[in-house]
């Protein structure tokens, strides 16, 4: 299986787009992008070729098939807060959530974690939140379909 890249129509604008293929099957033709394939969109581009937005590669499942997408994604955070002393960590444990029990959600990589502010609270590939400084930011976490959480941070 090998990874392929084309450009796809829909609307006014244009995606590229990153498919994993065993010859021919999941390319994407005029009608779109195809049922029971896995895609991965990789750069937006509106009516005048202008781009408009690239991104975290984000992986989403097609409907028909048994594997689909997560609809939210859970943390430890109580209410999604987080309070620290500076120099102190917290450990998000982030959790994608499948949007059906009927579906699995095949995992092509591992929930990924952005800060806000760096200068305030840092965050681990782990999801490990570390306080630098006092203020207040937000960490995201990122389902591989591109569902995230905003988690904010109150560093004291």
């Amino acid at each position: 299986m090998s990874a392929r890249y084309v450009a796809v129509d829909i609307g006014r604008s244009w995606f590229l787009v990153r498919y994993e293929s065993d010859g021919e099957a999941c390319q994407p033709d005029g009608a779109g992008l195809r049922s029971r394939c896995d895609y991965a969109i990789v750069v937006a581009r509106d009516a005048n070729g202008k781009v408009v937005s690239t991104s975290k590669v984000i992986h989403v499942a097609t409907k028909g098939g048994k594997v689909g997408n997560s609809s939210k994604v859970k943390t430890a955070a109580k209410s999604n807060k987080v309070t620290l002393k500076k120099g102190k960590t917290f450990s998000l444990e982030a959790k994608a959530v499948a949007a059906s029990k009927k579906l699995t959600v095949k995992s092509h990589r591992a929930i990924k974690y952005e800060s806000s502010d760096p200068a305030i609270a840092t965050v681990s590939t782990k999801g490990v939140v570390k306080a630098k400084k006092a203020g207040t930011c937000y960490v995201y976490a990122y389902a591989q379909n591109g569902i995230a959480v905003k988690v904010k941070v109150t560093v004291k």
